[in-house]
């Protein structure tokens, strides 16, 4: 007897045949009996609801060997799983358990509705002819055989036994599955004599083994027959959610409660750096900033009492020392007795998100401080990103399967995603998609994506086209017209590929902006007024400076001219006193006059563009000493009134600040038609200034003149380089500069 065979039958108290099978091959039996042990024997269920199950499963197997070596053990001729232990059962236990009969379609039904209506997970394994071990039984038969209903009782004893335990039974079912097989394919293997004994003696009991129906159903036999064929369409489903896994750029981490990397997906080392090999076994502040070791404590501290922790935003670091802006979702992980034993993470990237915070903040202080100059009371709001709330379920190791795992995420996760084949049908769609969109799933799988949206632009359907062709297209936002209005979308589609490499179907992801571009909008609106403000407020003081103030001076110069005639003084002190008070009050009304015009140029309101820029650069270069050249060519007439005083203005804001702080005595100012819209440009060989300046860093002048333009629709560029000078570019389309 081998060293093999001694171990086996210390275990079982007697030596199967099973295990002496092959002599030739050795080392194939010690794999066997290693699988025998870690899938059957060392199984933590029970070792009595064990062989009473293997009994169970050995109905349908065509060769009676199995079912008679394990009728065997289960009434006391060796030892239940193996169990010194354990309980034997009395042979009219066994023709009862032999007798059951196996529920199909209908039938099957009250087995379904048991496990529905007990409290899930059941806490222990039900006893030996309970009606739950009946139900488990014929549920996980099912399963055993990939019967048309296998999927409904998958989900039912997922439910009933809690993930654990039925990762657990799936293994142990492997196992029957596999010894099945090897006394199938092994046609010489032999009852034992305690078998051949036990078979004599009960003849009922040898009746239910050696002429059970189960064993020559043809029922059994077809659902035997369609096992490949269903191996291979999970094959194909496992690939299909696979895809998304690879797709997704969250990072999904489990972890023990001292913090050690249990797992890492493609998702975390895209995020973070690190490959898998690298992070698993790691500790968890491998990503976390020394200044906030403190937040992984608290984290388990929470993890331990059984809380989830959803949407923490922090900071962690990349593999370079690149800090990131990240969200995070933590749960518990537990064990088959409800223990926690460790903690599920989730981290998404929102470095985009607060860069967008940021850049409303400052956006904001820039509006208050025009506000303020004004001396107008205006408070903008900016909107908050909606957050992404969906939950992505419990993606750990523990769950029973990993087509069930992949289902599980996709369906959870926080962003609008839906899978869909080849010809645009529905395969899966998160939860956030059927709510973004007000539709069921089960109103979406199986449907084609054109059917749902009929009024799908025909740009997207040509994107759709050119995905299918292995393209990966992007783009930031992109307006819906639809029939309850205007939808803005930011999407990405991808192309997924089968196991053979060729793409199978698309997957699209979708963010709805809608109510980010309604804040943009009330934005850009809010700007245009405070400048059309601006320009009333300068008009109306500039005409009672004109009509008023600049008469009241003229007034006075003429009441002290003819004082001074009215006084007379030979001496001529008193008359040159006057005069002198006169040529002051003189330049008063030219100040004035030139203060007027800078506010509002009658010029420019009644002669047009052209007179008016012309007027203003020969009034400048007199009175501030700063030559300007004025070139026009090809400008069209009739240019509208906000076209022009848009132009004209960004003409004031340049030539004062080549004034202020170039120190050039020169600059060229060059109004034309180019390119179908109508460009300015203020130019200087001054000392120029840092132009790669963020928006938030420019001053008013700038950000007055970017606005101006636009809200024309047309746009402003910043050339400047230290000791060379600036140019100041701006362009309308023509359909803004042309007549009316």
């Amino acid at each position: 007897m081998s060293e093999l065979e001694k171990r086996v039958e210390e275990r079982f108290g007697v030596l199967p045949n099973f295990f002496r099978l092959a002599p030739e091959t050795p080392e194939i039996i010690e794999k066997l009996w290693g699988f025998a042990q870690a899938a059957y024997l060392d199984n933590p269920l029970p070792s009595v609801f064990k062989e009473r199950l293997f009994v169970h499963l050995s109905r349908f197997c065509a060769v009676r060997y199995c079912i008679a070596r394990h009728v065997g053990f289960l009434v006391g001729f060796g030892r239940p799983a193996g169990d010194p232990t354990a309980c034997t059962q009395s042979v009219a236990d066994v023709v009862n358990l032999l007798r059951r009969p196996f529920p199909r379609g209908q039938e099957l039904q009250s087995r379904l509705l048991l496990c529905g209506a007990s409290p899930a997970p059941i806490d222990e394994m039900p006893m030996a002819d309970a009606q739950m071990e009946d139900a488990i039984f014929v549920l996980a038969a099912h399963v055993f055989l990939k019967t048309p209903d296998y999927l409904l009782c998958l989900d039912a004893l997922a439910r009933s036994l809690g993930p654990v335990r039925l990762q657990y039974l799936l293994l142990f079912l492997a196992f029957v599955r596999a010894a099945h097989y090897w006394t199938e394919t092994h046609p010489e293997i032999a009852y034992e004599d305690d078998i051949n004994k036990l078979l004599t003696t009960h003849e009922a009991l040898a009746d239910c083994i050696l002429n059970d129906p189960e064993a020559r159903d043809n029922i059994s036999q077809s659902l035997l027959d369609e096992l490949p064929a269903l191996r291979l369409k999970a094959d194909r489903a496992i690939g299909l959610l696979a895809a998304i896994v690879d797709s997704s750029d969250d990072a999904i981490i489990s972890k023990t409660l001292d913090g050690v990397i249990n797992s890492w997906n493609a998702g975390a080392e895209r995020l973070f750096g690190y490959t898998a090999s690298e992070a698993v076994g790691q500790h968890i502040s491998l990503i976390i900033p020394v200044n906030r070791r403190n937040e992984e404590t608290v984290i388990i501290e929470r993890i331990k009492k059984g809380e989830r922790i959803e949407h923490f935003d922090t900071v962690r670091i990349h593999s370079d020392l690149t800090p990131l802006d990240i969200s995070l979702t933590i749960s518990p992980v537990r064990d088959a007795s409800g223990k926690i034993v460790g903690a599920s993470k989730i981290a998404r990237d929102i470095t985009h998100r607060k860069r967008m915070e940021r850049e409303l903040r400052e956006s904001e202080d820039r509006y208050r401080t025009l506000a303020d100059a004004l001396e107008t009371q205006v408070q903008f709001r900016t909107q908050e990103l909606e957050r992404r709330n969906a939950e992505l379920g419990n993606l750990t190791t523990l769950l029973h399967t990993r087509e069930e795992l992949l289902k599980t995420f996709v369906k959870h996760v926080p962003a609008a995603v839906a899978m869909l084949d080849r010809d645009m049908r529905y395969l899966q769609v998160s939860n956030r998609w059927c709510l973004d969109f007000s539709l069921d799933s089960s109103q979406l799988l199986g449907r084609s994506h054109y059917e749902i949206f009929p009024d799908l632009p025909e740009r997207w359907r040509q994107l759709h086209r050119r995905c299918l062709e292995g393209e990966t297209l992007r783009a930031e936002e992109d307006p819906w017209n639809r029939a309850g209005g205007t939808t803005w979308l930011r999407w990405e589609i991808r192309p997924w590929q089968n196991l053979d490499g060729v793409p199978g179907g698309i997957l699209i992801f979708s963010e709805d902006i809608t109510h980010r571009k309604h804040a943009e909008e009330a934005l850009a609106s809010l700007s245009g007024r405070l400048i059309e403000a601006q320009d009333e407020e300068c008009k109306r003081i500039a005409r009672e400076i004109h009509d008023d103030y600049n008469q009241r001076v003229a007034m006075l110069a003429l009441d002290l001219e003819q004082l001074a005639d009215d006084v007379g003084d030979s001496s001529g002190e008193t008359n040159q006193k006057f005069h002198e008070l006169l040529d002051r009050v003189s330049e008063i009304g030219a100040d004035l006059h030139s203060l007027s015009h800078r506010l509002h140029s009658s010029t420019l309101e009644s002669l047009g563009l052209l007179a008016g820029l012309e007027a203003f650069c020969k009034e400048f270069a007199e009175q501030q000493g700063v030559e300007v050249d004025f070139v026009h060519e090809n400008v069209p007439r009739g240019i509208p009134a906000d076209a022009a005083l848009c132009m004209f203005r960004i003409t004031q804001e340049a030539l004062r600040n080549i004034k202020r702080h170039s120190g050039a005595n020169r600059a060229e100012v060059r109004l034309e038609q180019l390119d179908g819209r109508l460009h300015l440009s203020v130019s200087d060989r001054g000392s120029g200034f840092n132009s790669n300046k963020p928006p938030g860093e420019r001053g008013i002048g700038l950000h007055s003149m970017e606005e101006r333009s636009r809200l024309l629709g047309g746009k402003l560029e910043i050339q400047s380089r230290l000791m060379e000078g600036t140019r100041i570019d701006a362009w309308l389309p023509l359909k803004m500069a042309s007549a009316a």
